[in-house]
C-alpha cells in the first residue's frame, strides 16, 4: 500500500491548462507544484478541471467504468471466443489478462481522490483569496466527486444486495480517503464508510445551492463577475448540484433506504434543467446532427476528447475479424426491446441506435464521426434523467412509500418518452413494476456501465438471457495485490 500510494503522491501533482472559454475542451500545458498552482482563482478553477480530464483515464469513465469492463460484466455481448476480454466476461478476475485492468481501475480512482483531496486542503489555506461563490462551487464540485468515485469502488469491489444482508455493514470495506497524505487510510465497516459518503454529498449540496442550475431566483448579474470566463457554463459537464441530488438517490438506493432515494430522485426530476429528447432529434436525416445520447437528459456527462480513438473499432462491424466487435445477435435484440409482442416497434433506441451488419446489431450510441455535431460528440453520460424514474419507481413498490399507481405513471413517462406507444397497464401489480424496470436497464444502459450495478445491487439471477448466477465471488472485484500486501486489507 506505502508502495502505491508514494506512486499516487508522486503522479498526483495538479496539471496547469492553458485557458479558453470552453473549459473542458483543453490540453495539459505543463505541471507545476501546488503551493504555486493554488496562489490564485484561476489556479483552482484549472485544477479542478485537471480532476475532471483525470475521469477520462481509460480506466475510468473514457472505457472501463462505462461502456467497456463493468457492461461487458453484465454480460451485454456475446464477445467472439478469441476476443481479448474473454477473460472479463467469465469474471476470470485475477487471470493475467483481467487483473492488471483492475488494478488500474482502483489506482485511477485513488489518483483522482488525490488530487480531489489536495486541492481541498488548499482551498480552506487560501480560502481567502476566492470569491464566495468560487469556493462553495469548486468545493460543492469536489466533494461531489469524491463521493461520485469511492461509490463506484465499494459498488465494484464491494458487496452487493446489502439492503437484503445487514450482517454487510458491519464488514470493512474500500478506504475513503479524505486527506491528501502517504500515509495509509484505515478501512472502515461499510455503515461508516457510507456515513462518510453521506456527509460529503450532504456538504456538496449544501454549498451548491450557488450553483447556477440549482432552482432558486437570484440577481440577473448575479454571476457577472465570477463567470466572465464562462466557467460556470455546461453545468451538466460538471458535478452540478442535480448530479449530486441524482448520486444521493443512487448511494441511499444501494443501501435500501428507499424514502430518502426517493426524495432525491422526485427532487430531481422535479427541479432540474432537462428536457426529452424527440423522435425528430434522434431520426435527423442529417447524420452529424443526429442526437444518438441524448443529450438534453444528461444530469452528469463527460467531455472524452479522445472517444473516437478508444471506442469507434469495437463499434465497426466492417472491420475484418473484428474479434473486439461489442455486438447483439437480432434474436438478443428482439428480446430486449419486445420487438415479437409489438411493444419496441416504435422505441427509438431500437429503431436509431442500432448499426445493423448482417445479423449483428451494434449500438452506435457512442460511435465517433470528425463530422459529427459537437454537441452530440465526445460525451459519456455519467448520469440521465432516465435513471432517476427508475429509481422513483422503484422505491414506490413497496414498504412505507409504497404507490404502485405513481411508479406506473413514472416508467409510462420514460416508455412514452422513448416513443413506445402500449403503456403498462392500470393495476400493474408490484412484480409486474419489478419486471418492466429491470426490462428498462437493458434497453436504457448499453454502453453506460449501469446495468452491472443494477443487477448486482439486486443479486438478479440468473442475468437476463444467461445461466450465470450472481455471487459475492463473481461479483466482487479483488483487491489488488499490493493493497493486500502492503495495506493489509481485508475484503
Amino acid at each position: 500500500m506505502k508502495r502505491m500510494l508514494k506512486y499516487i503522491i508522486a503522479s498526483s501533482l495538479i496539471l496547469m491548462f492553458s485557458g479558453c472559454n470552453d473549459w473542458l475542451d483543453v490540453q495539459p500545458k505543463s505541471e507545476i507544484r501546488s503551493d504555486i498552482q493554488f496562489e490564485t482563482e484561476g489556479g483552482f478553477k484549472d485544477a479542478l478541471i485537471g480532476v475532471y480530464l483525470g475521469l477520462t483515464e481509460d480506466a475510468l469513465y473514457a472505457k472501463d467504468l462505462t461502456w467497456h469492463f463493468v457492461d461487458i460484466l453484465a454480460q451485454q455481448y456475446p464477445l467472439h471466443s478469441l476476443s481479448t476480454n474473454i477473460g472479463i466476461k467469465n469474471y476470470e478476475y485475477t487471470s493475467t489478462t483481467v487483473m492488471p485492468r483492475i488494478e488500474n481501475i482502483w489506482l485511477k480512482a485513488y489518483n483522482a481522490i488525490a488530487n480531489i483531496n489536495n486541492e481541498l486542503e488548499y482551498l480552506e489555506k487560501e480560502k481567502s483569496i476566492l470569491d464566495p461563490i468560487n469556493y462553495a462551487i469548486i468545493k460543492g464540485e469536489l466533494l461531489g466527486l469524491r463521493a461520485f468515485l469511492h461509490f463506484d469502488l465499494i459498488r465494484l469491489f464491494g458487496y452487493g444486495n446489502i439492503a437484503g444482508r445487514e450482517e454487510v455493514l458491519s464488514k470493512e470495506t474500500i478506504p475513503y480517503v479524505t486527506e491528501y497524505t502517504k500515509d495509509i487510510t484505515p478501512q472502515l465497516t461499510y455503515a461508516q464508510t457510507f456515513k462518510l459518503m453521506e456527509q460529503d454529498l450532504t456538504d456538496a449540496l449544501a454549498l451548491l445551492k450557488e450553483d447556477p442550475v440549482y432552482d432558486t431566483e437570484r440577481p440577473e448579474d448575479y454571476y457577472h463577475v465570477v463567470n466572465s470566463d464562462g466557467f460556470y457554463d455546461k453545468r451538466s459537464m460538471r458535478m452540478n448540484y442535480y448530479a449530486v441530488r441524482g448520486l444521493m438517490a443512487r448511494v441511499m438506493l444501494w443501501q435500501g433506504k428507499k424514502k430518502e432515494a426517493l426524495e432525491a430522485a422526485v427532487e430531481v426530476i422535479e427541479h432540474a434543467p432537462y428536457s426529452w429528447v424527440s423522435q425528430a432529434a434522434v431520426s435527423n436525416p442529417t447524420l452529424k446532427d443526429r442526437d444518438m445520447i441524448f443529450v438534453d437528459e444528461h444530469l452528469f456527462t463527460l467531455n472524452v476528447i479522445k472517444l473516437g480513438d478508444l471506442i469507434n473499432s469495437y463499434l465497426d462491424p466492417t472491420i475484418n475479424n473484428n474479434y473486439e466487435l461489442l455486438y447483439q445477435s437480432k434474436t438478443v435484440a428482439d428480446g430486449i426491446y419486445e420487438i415479437n409482442n409489438g411493444v419496441g416497434v416504435s422505441d427509438y433506441r431500437y429503431m436509431y441506435l442500432y448499426d445493423i451488419s448482417g445479423t449483428n446489431y451494434v449500438t452506435a450510441k457512442l460511435i465517433q464521426r470528425d463530422y459529427y455535431n459537437d454537441k452530440y460528440s465526445k460525451r459519456i453520460p455519467l448520469m440521465k434523467i432516465s435513471e432517476m424514474y427508475y429509481i422513483a419507481a422503484e422505491c414506490l413498490l413497496n414498504g412505507e412509500t409504497k404507490d404502485l399507481g405513481k411508479a406506473r405513471e413514472y416508467m409510462n413517462t420514460v416508455r412514452e418518452k422513448r416513443g413506445i406507444i402500449i403503456p403498462i397497464p392500470e393495476g400493474a401489480d408490484e412484480a409486474t413494476l419489478e419486471t418492466e424496470i429491470q426490462k428498462e436497464y437493458r434497453k436504457e444502459f448499453t454502453c453506460e456501465g449501469q446495468l452491472f450495478y443494477y443487477y448486482k445491487r439486486k443479486m438478479i439471477s440468473p442475468i437476463p438471457g444467461t445461466s450465470i448466477t450472481l455471487t459475492d465471488k463473481n461479483t466482487m472485484l479483488p483487491y489488488p495485490d499490493v493493497e493486500i500486501d502492503f495495506g493489509q486489507r481485508e475484503q
